[in-house]
């Protein structure tokens, strides 16, 4: 999230140079709307691999609630048996 964010602002701050540039100079639209287009690829490409990575971390979260529960089960096991005896 934070690389995202990171982009994200590095892309904003581009955008208003690129603003800049558009109106101070003889850049002109062309040149600006290639690289407002990139900016903007970047940032999609960044938010896309959050959401693979927020994937993975529920994955794995999922994955290890499912290991709690035996380790769970065996105590419950044993206190049942301790306590029959």
């Amino acid at each position: 999230m934070r690389l995202f964010n990171r982009q994200r602002r590095a892309a904003v701050e581009k955008l208003k140079w690129l603003e800049t540039l558009a109106n101070h100079s003889g850049f002109g639209m062309p040149y600006c709307t290639h690289e407002v287009s990139a900016n903007i690829a970047g940032v999609t490409a960044a938010a896309n691999e959050t959401g693979v990575s927020s994937g993975r971390i529920i994955s794995a979260a999922a994955g290890l609630s499912g290991q709690a529960a035996e380790p769970r089960q065996q105590v419950t096991g044993f206190l049942v048996r301790i306590r029959a005896a």
